[in-house]
């Protein structure tokens, strides 16, 4: 999936909050979650098939992905670094993955969430730990993926750029098929950041433009051009437009994509009218 941001390639897109994001089912980055029904699973996959994406952003590692309910671990215990997987649940994750591949979903996988103070810590506390998850993960889910995030608005939660460089180039490394091929890899940050995006492991930046102040929801198509052309000014990387709408099935959230790929945005994460 890489190859399809280079120059030409076809846009590729997903939308990863609808309605509000009320209920788990309104984000595919809870797919994986412990209280994420099949039901749920299924309504997601419907949802963006309807809607022509061939992506779907699906978290691996947080206590909170899109709603308070919910936690994403691949341990025994559901906790954070703690040892074991969990081998029954890491068999189901596969089969989620294998399952959303055959009908024309690639899943594009953030390491981590934000908002959970464990994962922060481990960054500072557990670096043996976190390599080993990043690997490990990596290690089995790149044959399903569109590409990697090492986690969701990483410059809140972490602040030290040494560690997200150290972290970053142990997933750029790992997120590599057996013929060398290098899979896509991108920063996540709060609305309108793109530090850590210069470091040389990111392809990519999953740029956040904040949801602006009308009643969907949805930033301007002005501020997405604007964002769009700086990040790719100071960046010299591909942008991805990830996070601009909270209603991405909305008229505002598609005008909003076309802005962003007008102003030179490689793909849309966040909804577009295909």
């Amino acid at each position: 999936m890489a190859d399809m941001m280079k120059a030409g390639a076809p846009l590729f897109s997903t939308n990863f909050l609808y309605n509000g994001v009320k209920r788990i089912r309104d984000s595919s980055m809870d797919y994986f979650g412990d209280r994420t029904t099949d039901a749920d699973r299924l309504h997601m996959r419907q949802t963006l098939l309807a809607s022509h994406h061939n992506v779907a952003l699906i978290l691996l590692h947080g206590a909170k992905p899109m709603l308070n309910v919910n936690r994403v671990s691949p341990y025994a215990d559901s906790g954070f670094f703690t040892g074991a997987y969990d081998a029954a649940k890491l068999d189901k994750w596969i089969y989620l993955s294998k399952e959303l591949v055959s009908v024309g979903l690639y899943p594009f996988y953030f390491m981590f969430g934000d908002d959970s103070p464990e994962i922060a810590s481990a960054f500072e506390k557990k670096p043996a730990a976190v390599d080993q998850f990043i690997q490990g993960m990596a290690g089995i889910f790149y044959k399903y993926a569109a590409g990697f995030a090492l986690g969701l608005e990483i410059n809140e939660w972490c602040r030290n750029a040494s560690l997200v460089n150290h972290y970053g180039t142990i997933l750029a490394k790992a997120a590599v098929r057996p013929d060398g091929y290098p899979i896509l890899v991108g920063n996540h940050e709060t609305g309108g950041s793109w530090k850590y995006s210069t470091q040389s492991w990111t392809m990519c930046t999953l740029l956040q433009y904040g949801f602006g102040k009308s009643k969907k929801g949805t930033a301007t198509p002005s501020t997405m051009t604007k964002l769009t052309k700086a990040c790719i000014k100071a960046t010299h990387k591909h942008v991805i437009a990830c996070e601009y709408s909270m209603n991405g099935e909305s008229k505002e959230a598609d005008a909003a994509a076309r802005a962003a790929l007008g102003a030179g945005a490689s793909a849309c994460f966040n909804g577009m009218r295909r």
